[in-house]
């Protein structure tokens, strides 16, 4: 056994495959009024994290949840801060699925981090554990 000097080696430890941290990968506006695509459908995602960094409510829900106007299915995010964690151990595989938001009046903005078993990136390329699109590793 490897010497754990992080937290991600022991969740790579704990689960017996590398852990590889993603970051906006799907931009961090949320435009009001319509659902847009933060998470896309990914198998091989075990957790997310959701944080409504911008001043107006956010809404979130799997892209395959009902959608009755305006709202529908979807978890209120607050402003400044609310936040959404799933994990494939609490919340099984709904962790894979596409997730929408939708923001109110005006739009907001989200930060999104995907914790995905660590396979190559689509396209390969990167450093892994690079923030595409900004955020801290």
């Amino acid at each position: 056994m490897a010497a754990i000097r992080s937290v991600r080696d022991l969740l790579n430890d704990r689960l017996g495959v590398p852990l590889e941290p993603r970051y906006n990968e799907n931009g961090t506006g949320v435009p009001a009024n319509q659902y847009t695509s933060k998470l896309r459908n990914d198998p091989t995602r075990v957790a997310f994290v959701l944080v409504n960094v911008g001043g107006v409510p956010i809404h979130a829900k799997p892209a395959n949840a009902p959608s009755p106007a305006p709202f529908g299915a979807a978890l209120r995010l607050e402003p400044n801060g609310g936040t959404l964690i799933v994990t494939w151990e609490e919340d099984g595989e709904v962790v894979a699925y596409e997730w929408q938001c939708f923001g109110v009046a005006g739009g907001g903005e989200i930060w999104v981090m995907a914790i995905r078993l660590g396979l190559p990136a689509p396209g390969g390329g990167g450093t892994p554990g690079a923030p595409p699109g900004g955020g801290a590793p």
